[in-house]
């Protein structure tokens, strides 16, 4: 009997992780007293904080303004300072219907963009800057909003150009009028 409870209390003495991961947070130290969460209601004692660091998950606050715009399954650009060189590609895996409103009245919702970290380059806690990717257009041309006059017909638009030598040349598009989002 003896020897039996004396093989238990052995193996409740060797701790392992359910999980591989990297130990972010030590809670004890060698010779600490631990209650283990099998003993009663308890929930036990915490003896460190471990996560799987090859796919990590980046939370971000979008303003109201633009979150109507940011859907699941987005394609997704991270940067962090400690890397200022390198992007990390990734993916909105959650948006939270619940915003948060700050004291100045501006309401956030957070979102979460999951990256590969396979190198494990990417620490817990990091400050990390994320764009992501809600619309993407190709083939356009980009001018300035002050090269950009409403023409003599309401469906005409005149587009100055600077051409080869560097003049502005006038341009009139006869297309309907584009949808045109500006910021100055």
């Amino acid at each position: 009997m003896e020897l039996r409870q004396a093989r238990k209390a052995l193996g409740d003495a060797n701790i392992t992780s359910p999980i591989d991961g990297t130990i972010l947070a030590k809670n004890v130290e060698e010779g600490d007293t631990v209650i283990s969460s099998n003993q009663g209601f308890s929930e036990g004692t915490t003896l460190c904080a471990i996560a799987d660091l090859r796919q990590v998950q980046v939370r971000g606050s979008i303003d109201e303004v633009d979150i109507g715009t940011v859907k699941i399954g987005q394609s997704a650009d991270l940067k962090v300072d400690a890397y200022p060189d390198r992007t990390y590609p990734g993916k909105v895996v959650n948006v939270f219907p619940q915003g948060s409103t700050a004291p100045g009245g501006l309401t956030t919702f957070t979102v979460i963009v999951e990256v590969d970290n396979a190198d494990r380059s990417l620490l817990s806690n990091m400050t990390a800057s994320i764009v992501i990717k809600t619309v993407e257009m190709k083939k356009l041309l980009l001018v300035p909003f002050a090269a950009i006059r409403p023409g003599d017909k309401p469906e005409e638009i005149v587009v100055y150009l600077r051409n080869d030598k560097g003049i502005a040349e006038r341009r009139l598009s006869s297309s309907a009028r584009p949808t045109m989002k500006t910021t100055r």
